[in-house]
């Protein structure tokens, strides 16, 4: 006999997130379990189709009405991903949550090394480990300087172009370092060679002030850069600027515009096709989606994607993965590791996996996966078989803008 819902709550509180979560968020996680979920759903078993799906549905707006906006986004979290989890006891359980869910598949993408011996030869290894994990997505980064040396974006996703047919994305542009035109032009000629496989990401960036030194750009009015190359770049894809500006696109390249603070969620509702998140847990990030897709909805305007930079580091034993990760990051960013420590996803693989799919559940479209480890070829090669198992066999279709060539 499977188990009963609340006999699953319990032991999820008490064995699966009480050593995954923070002491305040376990608590705000019983203070739901008790008063509320296991009440109202707890006598059911886990197995009981038809009669936990309608009680699901119903119990859940009762339950909503009487909670504030932050408990609501738990009970969501809840209702999206944490019966999946009793998979080993129930084979039925993961039916029971796509019958109410909502959201579009996650799919998987890849922040592609930077800077390599021998880029011919990584690539192709790269780009053909990236298939094998079921990854859709590659994205390239971009800085004029950094605390170590890398690849000039818009090269690197040009060589790219020739090594794969893996939708390429720009992440993230930093839109101030860069002229509108040179923004639009490159992103035009990628999108042809590409044919039609571009995502043009944008940010504000400013985290590196030598940069803005270095290209003469003040670090304020960084956002008014964004809308400015968003409209010029609309404009020149579309012909505006005359037909020997650039390759005349048969339709404009997505953007795409990153950053976690309100002004970045709204000019992204506003301007963009789809929104990328990072250093947001999966509260947070279920949090700031709901506000993207209101505005956007309040504007009339299609659901822009909502995406998540997540940094991951797995390894057998979780101290090693913490060590590598920690190294990596410190290097990475040129600050203590204690900075960006919550922001990282490192353990074993299977925790790694299941964190990821918490992101899913809270409503990710897509997650940009950072490997933070020394070796990332023996870290995808690790993970890649977890990536398929865990994010990669639900029945719903991806958001358009990561639905692929």
């Amino acid at each position: 006999r499977a188990p009963t819902v609340q006999a699953w709550l319990d032991h999820w509180l008490d064995n699966i997130a009480a050593n995954r979560v923070r002491p305040l968020t376990l608590e705000g996680y019983r203070s739901l379990v008790r008063p509320h979920l296991g009440p109202r759903l707890g006598k059911h078993r886990l197995d009981q189709n038809r009669q936990l799906c309608p009680k699901l549905g119903h119990e859940r707006l009762w339950i909503l009405r009487r909670l504030s906006k932050d408990q609501v986004v738990r009970v969501e979290l809840f209702r999206r991903w944490l019966l999946p989890f009793a998979g080993p006891a129930c084979q039925t359980t993961k039916r029971l949550v796509n019958h109410h869910r909502d959201a579009p598949l996650t799919t998987l993408g890849l922040d592609v090394p930077a800077l390599c011996d021998d880029p011919l030869d990584f690539y192709p290894r790269w780009a053909n480990a990236a298939v094998q994990a079921g990854v859709r997505n590659l994205w390239v980064g971009d800085h004029l300087l950094w605390h170590k040396p890398r690849f000039e974006q818009f090269t690197l996703l040009g060589l790219l172009c020739a090594l794969t047919d893996l939708t390429l994305s720009s992440g993230i542009t930093l839109a101030p370092l860069r002229q509108p035109w040179w923004i639009a032009k490159s992103a035009a000629s990628i999108q042809m060679a590409s044919r039609g496989g571009l995502i043009l990401g944008l940010g504000a960036g400013g985290e590196y002030p030598r940069e803005f030194s270095l290209a003469n750009v003040p670090s304020q009015g960084r956002g008014s850069m964004i809308d400015l190359t968003v409209e010029f770049c609309l404009r020149a894809w579309a012909g505006h600027e005359g037909r020997d500006f650039s390759p005349l696109l048969p339709a404009p390249v997505p953007i795409l515009l990153a950053g976690r603070k309100p002004p970045a969620l709204l000019r992204a509702a506003h301007l963009a096709d789809g929104w990328l998140g990072i250093f947001l847990d999966p509260l947070e990030f279920s949090a700031a989606r709901a506000e993207l897709l209101t505005e956007a909805q309040r504007l009339g305007r299609p659901r822009p994607a909502a995406a998540m930079t997540v940094w991951v580091c797995a390894d057998r034993d979780e101290t090693t993965a913490r060590d590598l990760a920690s190294a990596v990051i410190a290097a990475e960013y040129g600050l203590p590791s204690a900075r960006f420590s919550r922001h990282v996803v490192a353990g074993t693989p299977e925790r790694v996996a299941a964190v990821l799919a918490e992101y899913a559940a809270a409503g990710a479209d897509h997650l940009d996966i950072h490997l933070a480890h020394p070796d990332p070829l023996a870290q995808l090669e690790l993970l890649g078989p977890l990536f398929v198992e865990h994010l990669s066999d639900e029945p719903s279709t991806p958001h358009p803008l990561f639905a692929g060539r």
